[in-house]
């Protein structure tokens, strides 16, 4: 009845069958409310309408305007006393796709009529929800066939109406004064005004065709022309709902478009170092744009991804990225709806398909500090609780089983008692939201630092009776369980994880090692950082100099690597402290001064600290091969391998290639050639030309074996940091330390007169480190550098 009435109001006549008033009985409500056509009848009766040429007509400008008010005046009443300002607000707000399906399936007539009839039933009923709330119009197509199994409209807000208007009459004349007039109007709205939502509606043969169906109705008129119009050309966003109908069930999906005059907003020059993706949009922060991480795990589809990378090089703040995009909203409001406007996920209107309609469930253990067992199980218990408390508040939790709301209650209360509980407690909390159907998507799951309470395990002597629950809890979430949609785990060292997923193939590691997948999704590139020096007006003479402090990381690539990676924290650092200067640039070690004391210090002064030629060999900016192990397990003394393989994980050190090697072949200095076969003076007149030839010969027909790896120092605020912890270690043992001192000068400063005239003096206070042990034998060259990362980090 309500769009009758619209078309009457709006055209001034309609074509309606007129039943016969034959009985006080069709008077009733009752029988109104079962043959709505009787209305019309009344109108004529009353002298509201006339007929005229087989049409109902208004009788007269009056009278037109009294029904204009009295209609008006009812639909607000519906509007506000039935509670369906909530329901519209699952539109033109909260995207809510399950809601707006399970109010349209509750609201449809349930007789059964022809397909046709079912889809103008559907159509009906969708324009009379949406024409209730007087902020907007319907405009319905001026022309379709009847045959067509398609019906479509759109939504507008009133104050930009006239944009739509504007371009009718001026035939897409966008450079008149109305419309130019009009845009200076519109501008003045807030953002979520400018919206025009799109709905169309198809009908399917079977229930089981829902999902094609709605996506066959979003791919239908992909140019978006409406009326002749083309609605890119004319409005910033479009909010498109395809919605397939069959008998009385439908499927509901919906995608955001942008118009091709759309810009996102000038970034802010205020600078963020921190983890939270909330405070990028809320408070206006500058950032770079990583978004193409969601494409790939949208294309990518279900998997589990382990990503090991050093600390703070953007791990937990992509995290919340993902949560932030795929997150369904439940409130009824439209904050966060534009936090993704015109970002790279955008440009591609199907990857809009999944924004905000995923339940995510995120687990950070960054603050874990458990000395005991018993109180890392609370820990546990305590962030598990917190997942359940807050996914009830998204839930109508009384359609839950008796029996699921008690083991529920428990978990969220901390008082499961049995362990079994807590290992299974997140694949239930999975498995309570998919299957009482409050969500028709699969679930989401992120852990952030995941070895922070393994490694925390392992420090405080209860690592056995613990580790055995974390394995079992997390194979519980991400192996074999049917209510995940994909899962993703971060921490800054591959510790024994995957032997947690015996017989999963669906896992994929990526670290700064191996990533055929995100490796351009952490650390800045050189693209990048140009455009974050351009925007914070630092001259680009200084890309240089920025180079050699914060770049060098490299990422490895199937066969090859990914150069040039920077250290984002150290960047954005930087920036926060030199935005706007035009010289004087503070150039400081801020990566690995970012905790209390740096990853080196605690098993420098616990354990002995020994060095080899290869160690040597890096602190002088060469190119060496080591060994990397592709597992780690935790232990108190490491090997060889096992200690390049920390180091890198954590990002003291980084990938180079053979060509980057082959180079540093060549350009070697000749006296350090000599100190790394083992001579104790650096003499000029004394170099051997055949030995210095034949050493570089051999090293450039050096073939990696498996596990065989290229690495480097990445950069000099890294450098700064070995040498700091290289005196630092030292000080103590020596009571005259100008040597020392002038021989790691000598070192950072690639100085081979001061490098020779306190080598020997060096050397003599180091013998009892066995510097220059035999090949064969390791003396555990910085174990004490990976300890203290598995207990810091």
């Amino acid at each position: 009845m309500i769009k009758d009435m619209d078309y009457l109001l709006q055209n001034g006549f309609i074509e309606k069958s007129i039943p016969k008033l034959l009985e006080f009985e069709m008077l009733k409500k009752e029988y109104i409310n079962n043959n709505r056509d009787i209305i019309w009848t009344l109108f004529i009766k009353f002298g509201y309408l006339i007929i005229d040429n087989n049409k109902l007509k208004i009788k007269n400008k009056e009278i037109k305007e009294f029904i204009k008010i009295k209609f008006s005046y009812w639909k607000d009443n519906l509007y506000n006393n039935f509670k369906y300002s909530e329901i519209i607000d699952l539109f033109i707000k909260n995207y809510d796709e399950e809601k707006i399906q399970e109010f349209l399936e509750n609201s449809i007539n349930k007789e059964n009529y022809s397909p046709n009839e079912d889809l103008n039933n559907w159509y009906t009923l969708i324009y009379s929800l949406l024409s209730l709330n007087n902020q907007y119009v319907i405009v319905s197509k001026n022309n379709y066939s009847e045959r067509n199994n398609i019906r479509e409209l759109l939504y507008v807000h009133k104050d930009y109406l006239d944009r739509l208007n504007n371009n009718y009459e001026n035939n897409n004349n966008s450079n008149s004064n109305n419309s130019n007039e009009s845009n200076k109007k519109n501008d003045q709205f807030s953002p979520y005004l400018s919206e025009i939502f799109y709905i169309t509606i198809n009908i399917v043969h079977k229930e089981c065709e829902f999902e094609e169906g709605c996506i066959q109705a979003l791919d239908d008129n992909e140019k978006f022309l409406f009326n002749g119009l083309e609605l890119k050309n004319i409005y910033n966003k479009i909010i498109k709902f395809g919605i397939s109908v069959c008998g009385n069930k439908c499927g509901v999906i919906y995608e955001i478009n942008y118009g091709n005059k759309f810009k996102r907003k000038e970034m802010a020059t205020k600078v963020y170092c921190g983890e939270n993706y909330d405070d990028l949009y809320e408070k206006g922060y500058y950032f770079i744009d990583k978004t193409r991480m969601i494409n790939k795990l949208i294309e990518k589809g279900n998997a589990v991804y382990l990503i090991t990378l050093p600390r703070r090089f953007g791990k937990s703040l992509n995290l919340k990225m993902i949560q932030k995009f795929f997150e369904k909203h439940t409130k009824g409001d439209s904050k966060g709806n534009d936090v993704f406007d015109g970002l790279e996920v955008s440009k591609d209107r199907k990857n809009m398909r999944e924004f905000h309609k995923y339940p995510v469930i995120y687990l950070n253990f960054k603050d874990n500090q458990s000395k005991t067992y018993e109180s890392a199980i609370m820990y546990l218990k305590s962030k598990i609780s917190s997942q359940f408390k807050y996914q009830r508040e998204k839930i109508d939790f009384k359609k839950l089983d008796t029996s699921d709301q008690e083991v529920w209650n428990k978990i969220e209360k901390k008082e499961e008692e049995d362990m079994d509980t807590l290992r299974k407690s997140v694949k239930f909390l999975c498995q309570c939201l998919i299957e009482k159907k409050f969500y028709k998507r699969k679930c989401i799951v992120l852990i952030d630092e995941y070895d922070k309470i393994i490694i925390n395990s392992f420090e405080n002597g209860y690592y056995e009776t613990f580790i055995g629950i974390v394995r079992s809890l997390f194979s519980n979430i991400f192996k074999g369980n049917k209510y995940l949609y994909f899962g993703i785990i971060t921490g800054c060292l591959g510790l024994e994880l995957k032997t947690f997923y015996s017989g999963l193939n669906n896992i994929h590691e990526h670290t700064l090692l191996s990533d055929h997948l995100f490796y351009d999704c952490y650390g800045f590139t050189e693209s990048e950082l140009k455009k974050i020096l351009s925007h914070f007006e630092i001259p680009l003479e200084e890309e240089n100099k920025i180079q050699k402090k914060y770049n060098g990381y490299s990422c490895g690539y199937g066969n090859r690597i990914i150069k040039k990676l920077y250290n984002p924290y150290s960047i954005m650092k930087f920036i926060s402290n030199n935005k706007n200067k035009k010289d004087d640039h503070l150039f400081k070690n801020y990566w690995f001064n970012s905790e209390s004391d740096t990853v080196l210090n605690k098993i420098i002064k616990e354990n002995e600290f020994s060095f080899k030629k290869d160690f040597l060999s890096l602190l002088y900016g060469n190119v060496i091969i080591v060994e990397i192990k592709k597992i780690l397990t935790l232990k108190k003394n490491y090997l060889k391998d096992e200690v390049w393989t920390v180091l890198l994980h954590s990002g003291y050190i980084t990938l180079s290639d053979k060509e980057g090697y082959k180079q540093n072949i060549k350009e070697m200095d000749d006296q350090i050639i000599k100190l790394l076969l083992g001579e104790s003076k650096l003499n000029e007149n004394d170099v051997n030309e055949d030995l210095i030839k034949k050493y570089k010969n051999n090293q450039l027909n050096k073939h990696l074996d498996n596990n065989m790896y290229y690495i480097k120092i990445p950069n000099n605020e890294i450098f700064n940091c070995f040498i700091a912890k290289l005196k630092e270690s030292l000080k103590n043992e020596i009571k005259d330390n100008n040597y020392l001192n002038n021989f790691i000068n000598g070192l950072f400063n690639k100085d081979i007169d001061t490098i020779n005239s306190n080598l020997n003096d060096y050397l003599t206070c180091l013998s009892q480190y066995h510097l220059f042990a035999n090949e064969e034998d390791y003396e555990n060259v910085l174990s004490s550098i990976v300890n203290a990362n598995i207990y810091i980090l």
